[in-house]
């Protein structure tokens, strides 16, 4: 039972509504939201990230790429209804996506030459019907998936749909921004989102055949959005009541209620309400009687501000290998902080060539640009024609030109050396046993497997 505070810490207002959780019983609570006492299984309502952010994507066809005479299997065509010419296939098998159509490039999988046509899901008089495609350019990439977001944007799109922000509220160190749909009218049950720095929903609240339904994508529970949801919710439809509880919604709305409760246990209010004759000491004794001795966890409302990468480029002795990393890496082995990898091999029949080379998407342009510097350095050009090097994508770097099956750097682009130089140097302190270069090497390698 909770300890009640003998001083008001804050002024206590002249009422609360009826709906005030503090007011009321853990019981009286859940009997307040869920009236029917409905109770629903775990996973009546399956919330992920994708099912919150709806895809405008829907299969339009289908279509076989050919390698010389040789048939490969179906892809899968999808396209937002808005925009027709603006594609994306996908391999059901493997659900990858091995190319992008946007503004007449293809963005494509180098093992997945695509047709300009599709054999449409409609059909014309009963026979199919094949839809020409505009392909004015293609360009081989290695992960076509990062070009999705051409054609279909879901930050954007949730913008778009809930033009009304209401707050930015900082929880777990992570700032999100809390929109609606239009500004939320009383008890008129109107959609509310929690967008994170990417601007995907995270979490929504919204009228469920009149009853409230909130929702957490699984991939951020534990952190205290479903608690802040309910909070901006219930603010906004105080008489608004559930359909049925999930367990994890029952365990959402009792803490609810513990962190209102200890909210006025440490404000002072239960003494007031005491003291003024506006509450027995009987019925606190009551309403606290289910309340734990310990507030539930509160996460920290400070700002965590994620410190800007400090970026070091690993080269081998040989310089045939570098690791683009974080410093962080030196004293948490964690592959969040690797950010490129490439590993050059070389063969009588075709020189030098990539047999790996990988990126994080924000450091595409500076993984190929220490990759070409590296062979540079060397003194070859790279074998990009085919396998069986790995697919390099040099055309970001402006320096590169290729000359028939090889691509080179017409100038210098990094101090490569001096910068491999200065993380040895800097590296030196934490690795007196040189280990770490194992462990780099080791992680950027399953990183991408």
């Amino acid at each position: 039972m909770g300890t009640l505070t003998q001083n008001p810490t804050s002024p206590l207002p002249e009422s609360f509504s009826d709906a005030e959780p503090a007011l009321l019983t853990v019981k009286e609570f859940l009997a307040l939201r869920n009236p029917q006492d409905k109770s629903h299984p775990g996973d009546a309502y399956e919330t992920t990230l994708a099912t919150l952010n709806h895809s405008r994507l829907q299969p339009v066809g289908s279509v076989f790429p050919w390698t010389g005479a040789r048939r490969e299997k179906k892809l899968i065509v999808l396209a937002d209804p808005q925009a027709p010419d603006a594609l994306v296939y996908r391999d059901p098998e493997s659900d990858k996506v091995v190319a992008v159509l946007h503004d007449g490039t293809l963005y494509r999988d180098r093992f997945y030459p695509i047709p300009n046509w599709y054999v449409s899901n409609r059909s014309l008089n009963g026979r199919s019907e094949t839809v020409r495609v505009h392909i004015a350019s293609e360009r081989e990439v290695k992960y076509p998936e990062e070009y999705v977001i051409r054609v279909d944007d879901p930050a954007a799109r949730n913008h778009e749909n809930f033009p009304h922000l209401l707050q930015r509220v900082l929880i777990d160190g992570m700032r999100f921004e809390v929109r609606s749909e239009q500004r939320p009218r009383l008890d008129k049950l109107d959609t509310i989102v929690f967008l994170d720095p990417s601007g995907l929903i995270v979490a929504e609240g919204s009228n469920e055949w009149g009853a409230t339904l909130l929702r957490v994508a699984e991939e951020s529970q534990g952190r205290g959005i479903g608690r802040a949801l309910a909070a901006f919710w219930y603010e906004f439809n105080p008489k608004s009541t559930s359909g049925g509880f999930t367990p994890s919604g029952r365990a959402n709305a009792i803490a609810t209620w513990q962190t209102r409760v200890h909210e006025f246990l440490s404000r002072g209010w239960y003494s007031a309400l005491v003291r003024e004759g506006r509450m027995s000491q009987a019925r606190v004794k009551e309403i606290l009687a289910d309340l734990p001795k310990q507030p539930p966890k509160r996460r920290a409302e400070t700002e965590r501000v994620e410190p800007e990468a400090d970026l070091r480029v690993y080269v081998d002795d040989d310089g045939i290998a570098f690791v683009l990393y974080d410093a962080r890496f030196l004293s948490d082995r964690d592959e969040k902080y690797v950010y490129g990898y490439g590993f050059l091999r070389s063969s009588t029949a075709h020189g030098s060539f990539f047999y790996r080379i990988e990126h994080d998407a924000k450091y595409l342009k500076l993984a190929t640009a220490i990759g070409l510097q590296m062979a540079r350095d060397q003194g070859e050009p790279v074998y990009v024609a085919a396998a069986p090097g790995d697919l390099i994508e040099w055309e970001v770097v402006l320096q590169a030109e290729r000359d028939g099956d090889y691509v080179a750097l017409t100038e210098d682009v990094l101090p490569l050396k001096a910068l491999a130089a200065a993380e040895r140097r800097l590296r030196r302190k934490s690795d007196p046993y040189r280990e770490i270069p194992n462990s780099l090497l080791e992680i950027a390698e399953s990183k991408w497997s």
